[in-house]
């Protein structure tokens, strides 16, 4: 685990409605929104940036841009046809249980929806001055927009409220065939891809919209993605972390840190086609089958406490005036 995992810190606990600190929490909620609706915007703004550099376009987007060149429809609005008929395909891959765990982010699929087909419509329309024209240009233009979708993705991640059609479908295939997570994306996006073209050779005579920037864009976006996330810790204070005083009920925290673990492994694993369990991705891995649960937190406390005296260039003391071979007072925590 990257020290204490962020499934333990990050979530939005669902609290009483009689909590004090329940309107701080649905502040930060909202905060979590806007970011996410902020993040759609830089997706798509990256994605019309691939597009204009006329070398093809994402995976995900590959059908939807080949659909807008031979309709009067455009690339955003085919998005939103997509995207929908993603969540009715949804449905037979998902049990009743399913839907009654994941209704919230199911539902919000489809704002989710319509926010990034208008998005993408914008910044296509934003973008109209964009036409380059010799290689190196479009290769400038392709890989800018590479980098702006990364940043956008992670942006995405971070604030961890919902999730795009594309993603929740492929989350869905893959927890009901039992497969695994990156495997069945990558054949989601081959899928994509060849539709693409089939649709292009038959109503284009000619494979448009889908070259090599499609799979530059499928090869790069991941990596940098990976890359760019640990930047956006400064806004840990912002979207909010919970605070001493403000845990929710051992059942509920479980509850959530599962919701939440679940969405963060589907995001990491589609963008970065990495296993979320694998050890070698990971700072610190502790196997507490081997050792008590008071052992680990001792262990992650002086790790944690022997980095803050690193970087602050201290004798090893710990937030609060605790010493690095100190843990913190575990009294009433939930989990390590």
């Amino acid at each position: 685990m990257n020290g204490i995992p962020e499934e333990y810190t990050n979530f939005v606990p669902r609290y009483h409605p009689c909590n004090p600190n329940m309107k701080i929490e649905n502040r930060r909620l909202l905060r979590r929104y806007l970011l996410f609706v902020v993040a759609l915007f830089i997706n798509a703004f990256g994605i019309a940036l691939i597009t204009k550099a006329l070398l093809g376009t994402s995976p995900i987007t590959s059908v939807t841009y080949v659909l807008s060149m031979f309709t009067p429809m455009t690339m955003g609005q085919w998005t939103i046809v997509l995207n929908l008929l993603f969540m009715l395909l949804e449905l037979p891959f998902m049990t009743r249980e399913d839907l009654k765990t994941d209704r919230r982010i199911f539902l919000l699929q489809i704002p989710v929806t319509l926010f990034f087909g208008a998005f993408i419509d914008c910044s296509m329309e934003a973008l109209c001055w964009l036409a380059p024209q010799a290689y190196p240009a479009k290769i400038f233009s392709l890989l800018v927009g590479c980098v702006v979708l990364a940043v956008g993705i992670a942006l995405e991640v971070k604030a961890n409220v919902a999730m795009a059609a594309g993603e929740y479908f492929v989350r869905a295939i893959s927890r009901r065939i039992r497969g695994e997570f990156g495997y069945v994306k990558l054949g989601f996006d081959i899928t994509l891809v060849l539709l693409a073209c089939a649709l292009s050779l038959g109503f284009m005579s000619g494979i448009y919209g889908v070259r090599e920037g499609t799979v530059i864009a499928a090869l790069i976006v991941g990596p940098i993605v990976h890359f760019v996330t640990p930047f956006y810790r400064f806004l840990d204070g912002w979207i909010g972390e919970p605070g001493p005083h403000s845990r929710p009920e051992p059942e509920a925290a479980d509850a959530e840190i599962r919701r939440v673990n679940r969405n963060r492994r589907t995001h990491y694993e589609y963008y970065t086609g990495e296993r979320w369990g694998d050890p070698h991705r990971y700072d610190l891995t502790i196997n507490t089958g081997r050792m008590s649960l008071d052992d680990a937190a001792a262990a992650v406390a002086r790790i944690y406490g022997e980095r803050i005296a690193a970087v602050a260039g201290t004798s090893g003391s710990l937030p609060n005036g605790k010493t690095a071979a100190e843990p913190a007072d575990r009294k009433g925590r939930t989990g390590c």
